[in-house]
């Protein structure tokens, strides 16, 4: 018979001697370019820019709606109360929007209790992404009869379940359980929000050691940092 405690007994033991850790030159704010310029290069074009531009109102849009809830600038309907705390990334659509942009489906984001706006920005750059069957699955109801229409009902759609998320409703993402800062959705790489300052960066870093195990060409982006 087998001794099951040998199974799990070690030979390494730790190493104590004196060591540096060199890490590598991390530059920062080299990008030196503007819209032109990525349009001239052929990086972006109009429709492509349309679309950047579309999905950093939506949510500004989404984000000074729970402000104004939250404020009391308007009444909310019956059942529709914010409640909890706000966390909302005004003026940082564009961080979110152009990082999901370049972005696959199978690749990842991890975000942190700001993280409204990166949930909207890696589902719109997802589904733009996604096959019409992938579309339909989305919006198994939906009537249209063109890519199109069929695109702009999944956008939609991601957008209600979004907000359904954030008023604790069965039709958000996380089934309301989430709330806003821990919303997730893995069919589009959003691996979720974190509640913890911080707490978003060693579940991206493990995320990130499984592709690089697996093989895979697929990337993860956290979103970091308060604010």
């Amino acid at each position: 018979m087998t001794d099951t405690r040998t199974l799990y007994r070690s030979d390494s033991r730790p190493e104590f001697e004196p060591f540096t850790v060199q890490p590598p030159e991390v530059k920062g704010f080299q990008y030196d370019g503007d819209l032109a310029y990525e349009m001239r290069s052929r990086h972006l074009d109009g429709a492509a820019a349309v679309d950047l531009l579309d999905d950093m109102l939506a949510i500004r849009e989404l984000e000074e709606m729970i402000v104004r809830l939250r404020s009391g600038g308007y009444e909310p309907l019956q059942g529709y109360a914010y409640r909890g705390p706000t966390h909302v990334s005004i003026g940082q659509e564009g961080t979110a929007v152009g990082g999901s942009s370049v972005l696959g489906i199978t690749d990842r984001i991890t975000s942190s209790h700001r993280g409204h706006g990166d949930a909207i920005a890696k589902g719109f750059s997802a589904i733009r992404q996604m096959s019409d069957d992938e579309l339909k699955a989305r919006v198994p109801g939906s009537d249209a009869k063109t890519r199109d229409e069929l695109l702009g009902a999944a956008l939609e759609e991601h957008v209600y379940r979004t907000i359904a998320e954030l008023f604790g409703k069965d039709e958000g993402y996380c089934a309301g359980r989430g709330g806003g800062m821990h919303i997730g959705d893995f069919s589009t790489g959003h691996l979720g929000a974190n509640a913890i300052v911080g707490g978003s960066v060693p579940i991206a870093t493990g995320a990130a050691m499984a592709q690089r195990y697996l093989g895979t060409e697929d990337v993860v982006v956290c979103f970091a940092g308060d604010g």
